[in-house]
Order: structure tokens, then C-alpha cells, then sequence
């Protein structure tokens, strides 16, 4: 299975590293990493994630994530 980013994601993606940089430029690049990472297992694990919600549709998933440290 092949994961895909929506152009929005990819835009809030950078926009969190971004933010995260300003304070802590270390933590926002382990944060980074650690996102692609926990995304990249969907391709071999696509029911890891909970179904979206707002959207109920079995094959639009969402992973959450604690916060860096």
C-alpha cells in the first residue's frame, strides 16, 4: 500500500516544524523524523491509524502523536 499526503498535511507538516524551530531547532528535526517514521508504517500497517472522524470512511486515517521533549 503507498501512503499519500495531501497538499494540506505537507503544508501543516512544515508549518510545525517551523514553529517547533524557532525555539527548539534540534527537537523540531527529531519531531520530523519521528512523523515520517510513525507514517511510513501505514504503508505496511494501514489499519493503524483510527478513522477520521468527521469523515467515516474506512480508508482516510489519522495517527496521534505526543509531543517533543
Amino acid at each position: 500500500m503507498k501512503v499519500f499526503w495531501s497538499p494540506l498535511a505537507r503544508q501543516r507538516v512544515l508549518e510545525i516544524a517551523e514553529w517547533i524551530r524557532w525555539d527548539k531547532p534540534g527537537a523540531a528535526a527529531r519531531w520530523g523524523e519521528r512523523l515520517l517514521a510513525e507514517v511510513e508504517t501505514l504503508a505496511e500497517l494501514p489499519r493503524r491509524g483510527r478513522v477520521v472522524p468527521e469523515l467515516e470512511r474506512p480508508e482516510v486515517r489519522e495517527l496521534l502523536s505526543g509531543t517533543t521533549g
